[in-house]
């Protein structure tokens, strides 16, 4: 005869029902079709679920989900999440239907990276505990932050881009805001119940919104243009008919009689050095690296127009983990500090702008070139080269040193002297004047040219964003409900009976419109209110067979447990069966045995006197073929060596 037992018997619990009915109420975020799944008969249940959402049909909660039940389906369950399966399950918006795993395309809500390596862990082997776990977690449902099986380490991301044209406002999102994700790395929960107590715990690591706006990205060439003006305003100045050739134009075109001699200039050239190469620099640099406030919340990447906000900088305390039950992680004091990010981080953009364009300024080179004829009384003209040259900052006197003045010229230092006083006074002066009269407005315009430039982007984008992030999504960290709600890491009293959830992560997609609900690491655990020992039938298993030889009978035992000292009637097949009496042992122990069952299926029945519960199960006697044929085969090998 051969059976399966099962490991646990069956028990009741004082008003199952109402807990269960209690437990359908306390939702998490409308995520109840995990709850219809266990059987109406458990008294005890746990569930973990790496991906929870009320778009899940029950069908497909086994993808994402570990459960345990008592007496249904006791002991320890770890399963990794099925992604293929989920892969079918679509969000059904009011005119969207959105896949709820991205297959690659860039369609789908949750593009799982890590995530799809993670396990569910539930554990119920008594009426009154439970443990459920999901997301990063071990074999043995604790937390661990090595759990991912060697799996991508990159992170997940949730797909909110889609979202924006339900808002109705596609005409401004488009220009301010065109992409919009979430991105969540490390994430885990897990919870028990046990008796008296409960506790729970969570993890969420690298949760961040990026969002690709078309404004940040034109922010770079537009303040680049400004960077560029630097150069064309500069570079104008020294060409043909500019601010300073034409300061000079006189000097350098009139034959001067010093008395001593005439000198001649020309021709002349004028040119600005090392600039270009520096707003080059700028351009290629500052306007193309990433810039960020203080606290690092928020990283404005210039070069693709992409804004990351570090949710963790924006959360009281600068922590994700160790928050209180039912944070809200977008909320009007975190978008203010994402508002007020933005400022400081544009701030520091164009101050570091105007720093660096000052320096390139003041650091650029001025060289004139020209020719230089002095002709003494009586004697020819002699020829040479003069050169002025230094940096603006010489000309403007903000360097502490003094443009070069060289002469390559042969002459007596009588008539040297006084051609160099000449240049000094006729030339340098007026050259330093005209270099201020441009270089000066232009440095002082600088503060005005970037931020009129910066605010009108920060203007818009800052209300644009932090009114789209709460319409788009709301973000709850270690989200609890039950009637065991707000469990911390230490173990807390539980007043039975006691039902728990808690999502590490939850999401509820447009959430005035309660659209879709989403929980990443959720796990969820009901407990009986008080236990009583009631009958149960451990041995037949539900559905096992007993074998009897061919032609013959069986002799079925039948055990179960139940109340110590209670009677237990135990009947076969009904009213037209047989029944036996037990009494429970002291060990909860109790067995009888059907002598000669008939091969064919049956029914056992038993209850017990106490408290009448009821406990049922189907089994069936089956002839043992097998053995025939080997008796068969025997008595053919005894015929064929009796006939030898």
């Amino acid at each position: 005869m051969a059976t399966k037992p099962l490991e646990v018997g069956k028990r009741r619990f004082l008003t199952p029902k109402r807990i269960l009915a209690g437990t359908m109420v306390s939702s998490l975020l409308m995520f109840q079709t995990g709850i219809a799944s266990a059987a109406d008969t458990d008294v005890s249940e746990a569930r973990g679920q790496v991906i929870s959402s009320d778009v899940l049909s029950l069908d497909l909660l086994e993808a994402a989900t570990s459960e345990a039940g008592v007496p249904s389906n006791p002991g320890e369950h770890y399963e990794p999440l099925n992604v293929g399966a989920l892969g079918a399950v679509n969000l059904t918006l009011p005119s969207l239907q959105l896949p709820l795993i991205d297959d690659g395309s860039g369609n789908g809500l949750l593009d799982l990276g890590a995530l799809g390596a993670l396990h569910s862990y539930a554990e119920a082997t008594e009426p009154t505990k439970a443990t459920a776990s999901a997301g990063l977690v071990g074999a043995d449902g604790a937390i661990d932050a090595n759990a991912g099986g060697g799996g991508s380490s990159e992170n997940a991301t949730v797909e909110l881009t889609r979202l924006l044209g339900q808002l109705g406002v596609d005409g401004l999102t488009d220009e301010v805001i065109d992409q919009l994700n979430l991105e969540v790395g490390a994430i885990a929960s897990t919870a028990t119940l046990d008796a008296g107590t409960g506790k729970s715990d969570y993890t969420v690591a690298d949760l961040k919104a990026n969002v690709n706006s078309p404004l940040v990205g034109s922010l770079s060439g537009d303040l680049g243009d400004v960077v560029n003006g630097v150069g064309t305003t500069l570079n104008g100045a020294v060409g043909e008919n500019g601010a300073i050739t034409g300061a000079l134009e006189d000097v350098l075109s009139t034959e001067v009689n010093l008395g001593v001699a005439k000198v001649n200039l020309g021709p002349t050239e004028i040119s600005i050095g090392n600039l270009d190469s520096a707003l080059e620099s700028i351009n290629d640099g500052l306007l193309q690296s990433t810039i960020t406030d203080t606290d690092g919340l928020v990283a404005l990447n210039l070069a693709d127009g992409t804004i990351t906000i570090d949710l963790e900088k924006a959360v009281a305390g600068g922590t994700l983990n160790g928050l209180p039950a039912n944070t809200e992680v977008i909320s009007s004091a975190t978008l203010q500090k994402v508002t007020d990010g933005l400022a400081e981080a544009v701030g520091s953009l164009t101050d570091q702008l105007n720093t660096e364009l000052t320096k390139a300024i003041n650091e650029a080179t001025l060289t004139l070139e020209t020719g230089l004829s002095v002709k003494p009384p009586f004697v020819s003209a002699t020829t040479g080269n003069l050169t002025i040259d230094g940096a603006l900052g010489d000309f403007l006197g903000t360097s502490g040193a003094d443009p070069n003045v060289d002469a390559e010229i042969s002459l007596l230092p009588t008539l040297l002297n006084p051609v160099l006083d000449f240049v000094a006074d006729s030339l340098v002066v007026p050259l330093t004047q005209s270099v201020g009269a441009v270089v000066n407005p232009l440095l002082s315009g600088l503060t005005d040219s970037l931020t009129g430039v910066a605010t009108p982007v920060l203007n818009t984008l800052s209300p644009v964003l932090s009114g789209v992030l709460d319409e788009v999504v709301s973000v709850t960290i270690n989200k609890q409900s039950g009637s065991a709600a707000n469990l911390g890491t230490e173990s807390q009293d539980v007043t039975l009976p006691a039902d728990f959830h808690v999502s590490a992560l939850a999401l509820s997609l447009l959430p005035r419109a309660d659209a879709a609900n989403v929980g990443l690491a959720t796990s969820y655990v009901r407990i009986a209110e008080e236990e009583i020992e009631t009958v149960a039938i451990t041995n037949p298993a539900p559905g096992s067979e007993v074998t009897a030889p061919a032609g013959g009978t069986s002799d079925v035992p039948v055990e179960g447990t139940g109340e110590p000292g209670e009677e237990v009637v135990v009947v076969l097949d009904g009213d037209d069966g047989t029944s036996q009496t037990a009494t429970v042992d002291e060990d909860g122990t109790w067995s009888v045995t059907f002598p000669e069952v008939e091969p064919g299926d049956h029914t056992v029945v038993a209850t017990q006197s106490g408290d009448d519960s009821t406990a049922e199960t189907d089994f069936a006697v089956v002839e043992d073929t097998d053995a025939d044929a080997a008796t068969a085969a025997d008595a053919d090998t005894d015929a064929d060596v009796n006939a030898t």
